[in-house]
């Protein structure tokens, strides 16, 4: 794929963690060469039109180990802003980066809410299921426990106790830990999304919301590993539950 065509460095890569719903789903590794896929997209063609314009997803490998980076090519946009404006007839391309273990899987965009768009295009949104994610416990966790690896950098929240007076309050520093304020507010604050900030580097890892919405700054194939072993303490902590999947 040319260094062009590659997921876009400097972007703010935003999606969620899926896992299948069903011993029947399609994860993303059949997309590029799933007959099922390729006949959903034959099935959205205008009567008489040529095959050569059908949607089509292209992979490759993204540099780092067990990431791929998967691009989508369709004549019907998500957004009316995407269409060319040179050539509006041109096919309109989205980058995704995807991570996959076993049946779960990561999927990101370039933009928020684009992997969701892509997998109800693709039919597959019914099939997967997504994790909940324990916020509260979390910033509990980073909040009030001596850290060495990871801090709290922000907490988005409803607000308990004062009608509609507040609903919602967001906390933004370095070291949320450090400020007496949210220490203080954290028994009326119900917390709906975090983002952790690596203590050695000083750097924003990764914010995930209770729904297993997350997103992260994308520098580089090399900072996808910080991605992982996020996730991964988090799974190793216990903030992540994904439930029993169906077996319809």
């Amino acid at each position: 794929m040319p260094a062009e065509e590659r997921f876009p460095t400097g972007c703010r890569a935003s999606g969620a963690l899926y896992a299948k719903r069903s011993v029947r789903g399609i994860l993303p590794s059949h997309w590029a060469k799933s007959e099922e896929i390729r006949t959903l997209f034959q099935s959205r063609l205008p009567a008489g039109a040529n095959p050569k314009h059908l949607d089509r997803i292209e992979e490759a490998n993204s540099g780092r180990s067990g990431w791929r980076e998967l691009r989508y090519f369709t004549r019907e946009p998500f957004d009316p802003e995407d269409i060319p404006q040179q050539a509006p007839e041109s096919a309109v391309a989205y980058q995704f980066l995807v991570r996959e273990v076993n049946d779960r899987f990561l999927l990101v965009g370039t933009r928020r809410g684009i992997a969701e768009r892509l997998l109800e295009r693709l039919g597959q949104r019914w099939l997967v299921r997504q994790p909940t994610v324990a916020t509260q416990a979390i910033a509990k966790h980073y909040l009030l426990e001596r850290q060495d690896t990871y801090v709290l950098s922000t907490l988005w929240t409803k607000v308990n106790g004062f009608g509609n007076s507040i609903k919602f309050a967001s906390f933004y520093g370095d070291d949320l830990a450090g400020a007496p304020l949210v220490n203080d507010l954290l028994h009326v604050l119900a917390v709906t999304r975090v983002q952790l900030r690596d203590l050695v580097n000083d750097t924003d890892i990764l914010s995930v919301s209770h729904r297993g919405e997350l997103s992260f700054y994308y520098s580089s194939p090399a900072s996808l590993r910080a991605v992982d072993d996020c996730l991964a303490a988090l799974t190793r902590a216990g903030f992540l539950s994904w439930g029993s999947p169906s077996t319809e």
